[in-house]
């Protein structure tokens, strides 16, 4: 079988490209180069992974485990997603997956089933809170929770509006992860 690239290896290991491109650059998953210089991972790769439930990879108890609840982190900002995912992969509770804005994020739900969401508002093109209306239009119980840096109360009173769950002002990653699990734990 031909070696897969990174689009193809984030949709059956069920993990975001950020994650894969950190296991790679330290080490923990074998690929091989292109002429061009892109990675490929070889299918017996994929398979030892598939076959992993934990691993400790880059110091992190990382998840392969697809009962894990999965999330996701929707934020323009790639070191925001970075910290975010980091946050939920470490916590030994999540699967994350992550997306730049609105048109990814409804992408990435059809690809795989969405347990719950994360939403920043400031994304480019459709706003978060517009993107958790498209959500309820298909979706009414998925926890939507916002974690935004909002300076208004009429802001937060839109997010209600939009149906969304909860509302956690960035950058209290604890009070994010307290509120997913509260809501997780509920659905």
């Amino acid at each position: 079988m031909e070696p897969l690239r990174l689009s193809q290896a984030e949709k059956r290991l069920g993990v975001s490209r950020s994650t894969l491109k950190r296991w790679i650059l330290t080490g923990h998953i074998k690929t091989v180069k292109t002429q061009g210089g892109h990675h490929r991972i070889p299918s017996s790769e994929i398979e030892r992974l598939s076959r992993i439930a934990f691993t400790d990879l880059n110091d992190d108890s990382v998840s392969l485990n697809s009962e894990r609840p999965h999330v996701l982190v929707v934020d323009d900002s790639m070191e925001m997603r970075s910290v975010i995912e980091h946050t939920l992969i470490q916590s030994c509770r999540y699967n994350v997956t992550t997306a730049a804005d609105a048109t990814e994020a409804l992408e990435r739900a059809r690809e795989r089933p969405v347990d719950a969401y994360v939403l920043d508002n400031l994304l480019p093109g459709i706003s978060g809170i517009d993107l958790c209306r498209r959500i309820r239009e298909n979706d009414k119980t998925t926890p939507i929770i916002f974690f935004s840096f909002f300076k208004y109360q009429d802001q937060v009173d839109e997010t209600v509006k939009a149906q969304a769950q909860a509302y956690v002002k960035k950058p209290y990653l604890d009070a994010l992860l307290e509120t997913l699990d509260s809501y997780v734990k509920r659905k």
